[in-house]
């Protein structure tokens, strides 16, 4: 997904992968191209850090998408900028609570995945995450 992204003018695009194989695979396919690859779990990386991003697209492994989006959603609100979405791929028959912040605003199938898009919510003309 984040290649992709680059391929269609996002930039730049941070990829947060803590397994090594991957992160391999992942620079050698970006090689040359506008992307920063950080190895760490990501519920180690300070979100604060992280702020103003127009997309953030999260795919957890399923088996674990429901507890990462409890520990995650809010967090990667704060890092949305004020027009920002982000986007959460999850097995299809999971449904996601409520998170204080975020407006769910589509929901797309393929298979056995979903895409969940959401919003920061908007309050009185302020963007509002915990």
């Amino acid at each position: 997904i984040a290649l992709e992204a680059i391929s269609r003018g996002y930039a730049p695009v941070w990829c947060v992968e803590r397994d090594k194989k991957a992160v391999d695979l992942i620079q050698a396919n970006g090689n040359g191209m506008d992307l920063n690859i950080i190895q760490k779990d990501v519920r180690n990386i300070n979100t604060e850090d992280f702020n103003d991003f127009s997309v953030i697209f999260a795919d957890p492994p399923y088996d674990v998408s429901l507890k990462m989006w409890e520990i995650m959603a809010e967090r990667l609100c704060g890092s949305l900028s004020s027009d920002g979405v982000l986007v959460w791929e999850c097995p299809k028959t999971l449904d996601l609570p409520e998170v204080s912040g975020l407006t769910a605003v589509d929901e797309r199938r393929y298979g056995a995945a979903k895409f969940l898009f959401f919003e920061a919510a908007i309050y009185s003309g302020l963007t509002y995450c915990s």
